[in-house]
Formats: structure tokens, C-alpha cells, sequence
């Protein structure tokens, strides 16, 4: 059975190996997509993914959308596991490593362990629901992606905390659990999610969701770009001027910024307001607008000691270590 944990978010699908995608589903029915781009063929209908995100799904249950988008997630993970077991010591490129499948036309027939992750408040109301929809009885699954063909059955499911999955199998464990308290602050797409360790451990009955997700700074900013400059500029370019790259219009880039810096002090101030305040708390940050939005939360929160995950894939990669811990002990168990 192979482990394949996936970090269904709001904004992005990430997985631990492989290149996030963008959580954005087009559904095109029994009709190809007219441009050629990353394609799924699943139970007669074709979807693609794209950069328009559907609404906010609070139960991601509620219709297939990610359903179909875990399944993407699986096959790029497959794809790329196989192609970091042929490639030994070497290290592997994602698209290189699906171009390679697809010209060899690998097929894949898995049975899979899948691990994914839940906000810690919702883990007793939705495991079990998580549980159920994706696995639908362990049914065998078939279908293409990329003209690739995967055959698999959804065995079992592991559910873990989000934010908590992220900081005890990294390298940092020591590093952040030093502090009497401390907050892991995830910022995704559309909320902000707090959890709280106290004395090195996790504190079960602190957790807050704020809605101060980047895609609410993206619609500032354009309604700003739109209104002094009178031009339009989208999520991409957005995210390009806050990593410090060129978009071709210098005081638009500034701009970005500006309010970019703006919406972390607001931030701050919603901490606050909710009783977290980072002064004397350590405060982890993690996830894709942590990473996006670095240097104004810095400024923002004005202490030296921050620690900034990097890896946008933490959870993923965390609920895959405690997957294969507990694949570990039930083999244990079964001597």
C-alpha cells in the first residue's frame, strides 16, 4: 500500500513531493479542453485545473470538486515517487519526471493509504465524514491524467491536524518547542488558522480561524491598482510583485507592497483583538501567504524571533510521516 498524503487547500493542492496546483476545477463534460493543458479523465467527463479558485468550502464534502482534485493530487504524487526511486541520489524535476511518464507511457495500479488534514476544531465533527468521501468503500478508481492511466483503490484514510502535522516531524520541532508558548499561524487562501503548543505541547482546546486569507489581500489590492491606476491586475501578478519581480510597472509593484504591508499590520491587530499576542509567544508562520507575505509580516509583528516554514508543502509532508508511523505500528501490532 502506498502513502499519499494530500493538503487539500483553499487556494493551492499540495502534496509532498510533487509541484502544488492550483485548487481551480474546469469541468468540460464528455469534450476534451480545446487548449492543450493538464487534463483529467475521470467516469466519462474531462476536467482541467486552472487558476480561478471555485468558492469557499467550509465542508469539502458538500460535491466531488475535491474529490476530483485529490485525485489529480494522487497521480502527480505517483508519477513523481516513481520517479525519485528510479532517479536514486538524483534529485527529480516534477515536469520532467511527467513528460518521462508520458512518453513512456507508465501506468499506475495503487493501492493507496491516503493522508490528509483537517483545521484541529473540525477533527472530531469531519474525520470521519473526510473518511467516507474519500475513500467510497474502496472501490477501484479509474482514470487518466496527461494520457497517463492510473488504477487505484482508496484503502484507507488517515486524518491529522493541520499546523500541528507541519512543525513535530520537521527539523525545527526543538527549535520551536524551546518557547513556554507558542502560535503556528497558517495562512492560506482564504482564512487564517491559529493553533496554540504550550510547554512543548499541543494545546487541543485553542484553536481560531480569522478570514484574512491572501485571496481577501488579493481583492484589495485590485480594487487599489484598479482605482489609482486604472488598470487590472490578477492573483499572478500579484504574487509576482510581492516576490520582488518585475510585472513592467515599478509604482504598481510599490503599490502591491504597500497594501500588502497594510493588510499584515490588520493582521496583527486581529491577533491581538483575539487574545494572541506575539510579543511573549513565538509565532511560527507557515503556509503559501506566509511565505508570499513574509517580509511585511516581519515588519508587522516587529520582534526578532520569527520562525518562517518555508515549505508551503509542510503539512502534506507532515501527514505523510505520521501516515507511515502508523503504517509502522499496525504491522508492529499484527506480529
Amino acid at each position: 500500500m502506498t502513502v499519499v498524503a494530500v493538503d487539500t487547500g483553499n487556494r493551492l493542492i499540495k502534496t509532498a513531493h510533487a509541484e502544488p496546483f492550483s485548487a481551480g476545477l474546469n469541468r468540460h463534460l464528455d469534450v476534451p479542453p480545446i487548449v492543450a493543458t493538464d487534463t483529467l479523465f475521470f467516469e466519462g467527463n474531462y476536467y482541467s485545473f486552472s487558476e480561478s479558485q471555485g468558492f469557499h468550502r467550509q465542508d469539502k464534502t458538500v460535491d466531488d470538486y475535491y474529490f476530483i482534485l485529490t485525485l489529480a493530487a494522487i497521480a502527480r504524487e505517483l508519477v513523481m515517487k516513481d520517479a525519485i526511486r528510479r532517479a536514486g541520489n538524483t534529485s527529480v524535476d516534477f515536469k520532467t519526471a511527467m513528460r518521462s511518464a508520458e512518453r513512456e507511457k507508465i501506468s499506475f495500479n495503487e493501492d493507496i493509504f491516503l493522508s490528509i488534514g483537517l483545521p484541529p476544531s473540525d477533527m472530531k465533527i469531519l474525520s470521519e465524514k473526510f473518511k467516507r468521501y474519500f475513500m467510497r468503500d474502496g472501490s477501484a478508481l479509474s482514470y487518466t491524467y496527461n494520457n497517463i492511466r492510473f488504477n487505484v483503490s482508496i484503502k484507507d484514510v488517515c486524518v491529522s491536524a493541520q499546523g500541528f502535522a507541519a512543525i513535530f516531524p520537521n527539523d525545527i520541532f526543538n527549535e520551536v518547542t524551546k518557547a513556554p508558548q507558542t502560535y503556528i499561524i497558517d495562512i492560506g487562501g482564504y482564512t487564517l488558522d491559529i493553533a496554540r503548543i504550550v510547554n512543548r505541547r499541543p494545546d487541543p482546546g485553542f484553536f481560531k480561524s480569522l478570514d484574512y486569507g491572501v485571496i481577501h489581500l488579493y481583492n484589495e489590492v485590485a480594487a487599489i491598482i484598479r482605482e489609482e491606476f486604472s488598470v487590472n491586475i490578477n492573483g499572478i501578478q500579484i504574487e509576482a510583485a510581492l516576490r520582488h519581480e518585475s510585472i513592467g510597472n515599478a509604482d504598481i509593484e510599490k503599490m502591491v507592497r504597500k497594501v500588502a504591508d497594510t493588510y499584515a499590520r490588520r493582521i496583527v491587530a486581529a491577533l491581538q483583538d483575539n487574545g494572541i499576542d506575539l510579543k511573549l509567544s513565538l509565532p511560527v508562520l507557515m503556509g503559501g501567504g506566509a511565505k508570499l507575505m513574509q517580509d511585511s509580516l516581519e515588519k508587522a509583528i516587529n520582534r526578532s524571533e520569527i520562525i518562517v516554514l518555508p515549505d508551503i508543502r509542510a503539512n502534506a509532508v507532515g501527514y505523510e510521516v505520521f501516515a507511515n508511523r502508523l503504517l509502522k505500528e499496525r504491522r508492529r501490532a499484527a506480529r
